[in-house]
């Protein structure tokens, strides 16, 4: 027999009549009545087929399996490289997520949390309310430096960086009465320094 003229039935018939009896009475009990006729019809058919016949029948049933399981293993390796590809692609693309993320809180905090806490802490209460009592010049002096000693300089000129910005940010404050001159100017100043 030709390779490509094996029905389908016939091969369905071959693999069937190589199973175990009980096997093939419980198949049987599950086929409706139309799938039995067209078995039995194969399996009549299959008896006057010669053992070479058979064989090759056999040999393009197991060749068609392979064929299969070969495709099988392709698709399977082709979903595991594309689920490990999209894998990767999340992975990468959260720590992308997660640094804007956290970029985007640190400029959020630098402009608005940072520069309140400290404007309400070095210049409302440091220098104006305790300037009141002790005078400005003083505070103003106190308040600065403990402003440049928080912000951790690591070198003298960072700490007189420091120290001249809380000077000028408690002149603002002086001169404005309020609190919130400094505060914009302690933001933007904060912003300049993100950008660059």
């Amino acid at each position: 027999m030709h390779r490509n003229r094996i029905p389908g039935s016939l091969k369905a018939a071959y693999i069937f009549s190589l199973m175990p009896h009980a096997i093939r009475a419980y198949l049987m009990n599950r086929f409706s009545s139309r799938e039995q006729e067209k078995l039995n019809d194969a399996l009549q058919h299959l008896n006057t087929i010669p053992l070479a016949g058979r064989r090759a029948i056999l040999r393009e049933c197991i060749s068609r399996l392979e064929h299969l399981r070969k495709r099988r293993e392709q698709q399977l390796e082709s979903s595991l490289i594309l689920s490990m590809t999209v894998i990767a692609a999340l992975v990468i693309s959260s720590f992308v997520y997660a640094q804007i993320v956290l970029r985007t809180f640190i400029i959020i905090m630098a402009l608005t949390v940072g520069p309140l806490t400290e404007e309400i802490f070095f210049r409302y209460f440091l220098f104006l309310q305790s300037g009141r009592r002790y005078g400005y010049l003083l505070c103003g002096l106190v308040s600065s430096l403990l402003f440049a000693a928080v912000h951790l300089p690591g070198s003298f000129l960072i700490f007189l960086k420091y120290l001249l910005c809380g000077v000028l940010l408690c002149g603002i404050c002086y001169f404005r009465k309020s609190v919130f001159p400094a505060l914009c100017a302690h933001a933007i100043a904060n912003l300049t320094v993100i950008i660059m």
